[in-house]
């Protein structure tokens, strides 16, 4: 199964040039790969393949064939059953290999693992989230303090080229031009950054489970967020700061 993050629109793993390739196994046998299959949660043979690795299914015939040159005494074999009562099945296998003689056997219950590690995650999820979206308000509020402030120190300024004859239309470009360049200027330095701490942190995390894929979907949203809270608050800003008319401003800084 080509697939190591169970979603059916995740990218690939391996192309379709994979398709005709021979898998060799460490007993020297080899297999060719006839198809992908595509991830479907309702198909029962997709819920055996574990998260973030990629399995071959190979007929069981193959198999067989195959084993004899494997050291069938330290093989580990897996017996899955598919149940809604997950936890009395767990309990009866249990007290079963315990009334018997079985050694190194062991029994999970999928479904309780699945629930704690959930709860886990959801806990994590909550906690990372919760400082990022601190973060981003924290982030959103010094940018449109900075902005709006130095908006107001630059009433003169804007004054004065009112009242050299910069037209009303003139003056909004002017503004969205600046607009465009503090945006342009942070993403220049924010993107690339983004994406090494991004690459850095996969790479620490091991590459070869979770592979590397930058979401340019996300990215295409930051940047619009980014352009529209600039934007926001320079008009704002100025607005505020034009409530004068242009002799009120130019007399503000006459003592």
């Amino acid at each position: 199964m080509n697939n190591i993050s169970h979603k059916s629109d995740n990218n690939k793993v391996f192309d379709d040039s994979i398709i005709g390739e021979t898998i060799t196994m460490d007993n020297k046998d080899s297999f060719t790969v006839s198809a992908q299959i595509k991830y479907d949660d309702s198909f029962f043979a997709c819920k055996l393949n574990p998260q973030g690795s990629i399995s071959f299914y190979v007929p069981y015939s193959a198999y067989s064939n195959s084993s004899d040159g494997f050291d069938k005494d330290n093989m580990i074999y897996k017996v899955g059953i598919e149940t809604k009562l997950h936890s009395d099945v767990t309990e009866s296998i249990k007290n079963n290999l315990d009334k018997g003689d079985y050694e190194s056997s062991m029994v999970l219950d999928m479904v309780e693992q699945m629930q704690t590690m959930n709860a886990v995650v959801y806990i994590m999820e909550v906690f990372v989230y919760g400082f990022v979206v601190l973060i981003t308000l924290i982030t959103i509020a010094n940018t449109v303090n900075t902005i709006s402030t130095g908006i107001v120190s630059r009433r003169k300024e804007f004054a004065m080229l009112k009242s050299v004859g910069v037209t009303p239309k003139g003056f909004n470009k002017m503004i969205m031009l600046e607009s465009a360049l503090y945006g342009i200027r942070a993403l220049i330095f924010g993107i690339p950054l983004s994406i090494l701490f991004s690459f850095f942190m996969n790479q620490s995390i091991g590459s070869n489970t979770l592979p590397f894929i930058i979401n340019w979907q996300l990215y295409l949203i930051v940047i619009a967020v980014v352009f529209a809270i600039i934007c926001m608050t320079m008009i704002y800003s100025v607005k505020k700061a034009s409530k004068n008319t242009i002799v009120e401003t130019l007399k503000l800084d006459i003592v």
